[in-house]
Parts: structure tokens; sequence; C-alpha cells
């Protein structure tokens, strides 16, 4: 990406082992430099690409955070102010099947759909969205008022009908419906691990209730 950006690599060494070191250690010089016409958006998306931190990267097939720093960020929530919230994990059904039946190109395609519906919402409804393990995506909405558990499920419900009408503007030529559990946190009494333990037990409980629904971990 940064060579085809400014017709140049980012570092140059005698050998290989030079070069490589110079990936490891330096901070990836400034295309905008380069090419002062590259948008600075474009750059922020090459800065985040070549993070030395894999935490700090977008996930390479939904272009969004990755769970990895979710961590962090909620740590850094908890030595701050007290904040209640919302999180909920949402999961594609029968991902595995859909993998096997149209290949894993039409997987990632299904990823990369609900990724983008989840940004756009969390755009409109102001929370963070991250990518994690398989087919499952987190969303964190901090200080949610209101009745949380209706506000969640009404989120949920939304996004469902964002994919039913994503599916129909494609013809169906791809077909899914996702599960969700969600849980209301307290960052002054749950840890990082309560939260996750909670929602995916909620996730777990809508799969098993018959998937394609919502479930919130009282």
């Amino acid at each position: 990406m940064y060579e085809l950006l400014t017709g140049s690599v980012p570092f140059k060494g005698d050998t290989a082992v030079e070069i490589a070191l110079k990936h490891m250690k330096e901070k990836i010089p400034s295309i905008r430099k380069q090419n002062p016409t590259i948008p600075q958006s474009v750059e922020n998306i090459v800065l985040k690409a070549t993070a030395k931190n894999p935490k700090n990267r977008y996930d390479n097939v939904t272009g969004i955070y990755t769970d990895l720093i979710l961590e962090d960020r909620y740590d850094d929530i908890v030595k701050s102010d007290g904040h209640t919230g919302c999180i909920m994990q949402i999961g594609i059904d029968n991902f595995k099947e859909i993998n096997e039946k149209y290949g894993t190109k039409t997987g990632d395609e299904v990823l990369a759909i609900l990724a983008g519906i989840l940004v756009r919402q969390s755009k409109e409804q102001t929370f963070s969205v991250y990518r994690t393990r398989g087919d499952e995506f987190i969303i964190v909405s901090l200080d949610m008022s209101g009745d949380i558990k209706k506000n969640a499920k009404m989120l949920y419900k939304t996004i469902r009908e964002d994919i039913d009408s994503v599916i129909d503007d494609r013809g169906y030529d791809v077909f899914f419906n996702i599960s969700a559990g969600a849980y209301a946190f307290d960052t002054n009494t749950d840890t990082y691990k309560d939260i996750i333990k909670n929602t995916r037990f909620a996730l777990h409980k809508a799969k098993l209730n018959g998937k394609n629904r919502f479930e919130f971990f009282d």
C-alpha cells in the first residue's frame, strides 16, 4: 500500500535484516510528506494498517478494530470516571454452513456487510464497534440513557432491519441472520472479564433458543 501510493518503499537498507529491523523499530515515514496531494484520511488508514502493535491495526476483512484493543479501552474507562453502559455481542447464525456451502469468499463478504451496517449505525447512535473471534462483533455504548434492556433490543431490531434491506437490495444473492446477547455494565463494579463473560452467555442463550433472536443478561 505504501509503495503503491508513494512510488517508493518505506525503509531502505544494505541488507534484508537491516530493513526488517527498521520495520520493527522505526515509525513509518509520512506518505503526505512525499505526496502532499494524498488526503489525511488515506494516511490515517496506512498508519493503522502498519501499526507495530497488532491490537492497534484494523481487522483485515472488515476494516474495523479488533477486540484486542477493547480491553485496554475498557480499562482506561475504569481508571477514569465511572461509567454505565451496554455491551452487545453479535454473531452470524450458521456462519460455518455459509462458508461450507458458498465458500470463504462469500463468508468474508457477509462479515463485511455486517461490519458496514454496524459502522453506519455506530455513527448514528454513538457506539463503538469491534470485530472479535470468527463471525462475532462487539458493540459498546457508554452512558446509554433510559431503559437499557429495551434500547438494546431496539438497536438489535434496527440492525436486523438493515440486514434485511441489504439482502433485498442485492436480490437475495446472499442471505444470513444474526443473534445477539447484551449486558448492562457499570465500570465501578464490572471488570472486563465480567462483561465479556456475561455477553457471551447471553449470545449463547440466544443461539440455543433458536437463533435469529436477542437475549439480555439479567
